[in-house]
């Protein structure tokens, strides 16, 4: 591979692939906070009317305090509002916060194979130019 294509390849699929890797998991690791952060809330009774908290992708949840003091927790869901007990939504809260870890594990691991290929990448890059630039030609 040409040096010129090598590098090519770093910044045009290695580097946006690792951005996109961290930008992903930004989002996934936010949706798990707020899922365990709500699930706690709730399950402590200290939960009171709150702003919406996002839970997944495009999934919000927001917690109300109706008639009676009880506590009514509304789960957005692209355009379909769903409403629960609190009790229903710490279930849901802490199942959905189980599987957004998950995710934030595999995530991870795909971030670092990535990070790890494109570190390599890079030192070899350098190497090759540093060769290059020595008159050395570099090996098959």
């Amino acid at each position: 591979m040409e040096l010129v294509q090598f590098e090519k390849f770093i910044v045009n699929v290695l580097e946006p692939q690792a951005a996109q890797l961290e930008e992903r998991l930004s989002k996934v690791s936010a949706a798990a906070e707020g899922c365990r952060t709500l699930a706690g809330s709730l399950r402590a009774g200290s939960a009171s009317s709150t702003r919406m908290v996002e839970v997944c992708e495009g999934c919000y949840a927001e917690v109300n305090l109706v008639e009676g003091g009880e506590l009514l927790v509304e789960l957005g869901l692209a355009d379909t509002m769903v409403a629960m007990s609190a009790a229903e939504a710490v279930a849901f809260l802490e199942e959905r916060g189980s599987l957004l870890s998950k995710r934030q594990e595999l995530v991870e691991a795909q971030l670092g194979k990535v990070q790890g290929d494109l570190t390599e990448a890079r030192s070899s890059l350098r190497q090759l130019y540093m060769l290059q630039s020595a008159g050395t030609p570099p090996a098959p």
